[in-house]
């Protein structure tokens, strides 16, 4: 099963509420297309069969079966696309960490500027990319000196990061 399909099924399921999710659901559509295009129609109708089902599901229940076997690379997809909306249409700054509010007079110290607010999200989007085995295949898979065991490495480090991070601002991103 592929995630641009069900994606694009689980958008056509909910009511599309901005032109971002709309954006969204076409560039996903495009690409669930193209990835069955040469397949035979008796595979379409039962890809489409399942896809509505799961659809079902997500309606129903607020997820689906394929969510819970692969629940690590659908909240890393879903988180960063969460991270890259709300980069774009935020409305806050992030506090600066490790501050003490009592001995500051002044708000600038404590508030973050709309450049650095936007490099924490950016960094937590980077983060969780690099936190996805396919990012390095397919960005370094000609590369000498990747291993699987360096790859894992790099993809522990970057999952890590993140988690700090959100430990630092997740509870900004609320607001």
């Amino acid at each position: 099963m592929t995630n641009f399909m069900r994606n694009a099924i689980d958008l056509q399921v909910e009511i599309c509420y901005n032109s971002a999710v709309e954006v969204v659901f076409i560039a996903q559509l495009k690409g669930c297309l193209k990835e069955i295009k040469g397949c035979g129609l008796r595979y379409k109708v039962m890809h489409v069969c399942w896809q509505l089902r799961y659809a079902w599901q997500r309606a129903w229940r607020g997820y689906d079966n394929t969510d819970v076997f692969n629940m690590a690379g659908n909240l890393r997809e879903k988180m960063i696309v969460m991270l890259e909306e709300y980069n774009k249409n935020r409305h806050v700054l992030f506090n600066k960490p490790n501050i003490n509010l009592l001995q500051l007079a002044n708000l600038d110290d404590v508030v973050m500027t709309d450049e650095e607010t936007s490099a924490v999200i950016e960094k937590m989007i980077d983060l969780l990319r690099k936190s996805d085995e396919l990012y390095y295949y397919d960005n370094l898979f000609l590369k000498d000196g990747y291993t699987y065991e360096i790859v894992a490495k790099r993809c522990e480090e970057s999952k890590n990061e993140f988690l700090d991070m959100m430990k630092i601002y997740g509870d900004q991103l609320w607001d």
